[in-house]
């Protein structure tokens, strides 16, 4: 398993590729709007197509260096990619939306985890 995070800018693009995807959670808004018609039994239904994916990601790093270029990736105010050979369909090009954080991992002071809201793009 491959997962990895990109961005190019100016031409130059810039990758990294975390130990371990440690968690992935989505959610897509429906869109469709359903009114009551007064005196019908059956709503008035507008379908609308999907939005695309919000949510969250967390990647395990095993060293400063990548988990910080990684966090430059996800901050740098532009689309990045995300891209996973075993799950192609977690494939997205998105930007960073909430709250973002890195942390060293307690136990073994080596390891460091990015956890990213995102919001695809």
């Amino acid at each position: 398993m491959t997962t990895s995070l990109s961005m190019t800018v100016g031409g130059v693009q810039t990758v990294v590729q975390p130990l371990l995807m440690l968690g992935y959670a989505d959610t897509r808004n429906t869109n469709t709007v359903v009114h009551t018609v007064l005196g019908a039994a059956e709503p008035d239904v507008m379908w609308r197509p999907p939005s695309l994916r919000t949510g969250t990601f967390q990647f395990l790093f095993d060293n400063s260096d990548d988990a910080q270029t990684a966090l430059t990736i996800v901050q740098n105010g532009a689309p990045a990619l995300m891209d996973d050979t075993d799950r192609p369909e977690l494939a997205m090009s998105f930007v960073a939306s909430g709250s973002v954080s890195l942390e060293l991992d307690d136990q073994t002071q080596t390891l460091w985890v990015l956890s990213v809201g995102f919001q695809e793009v």
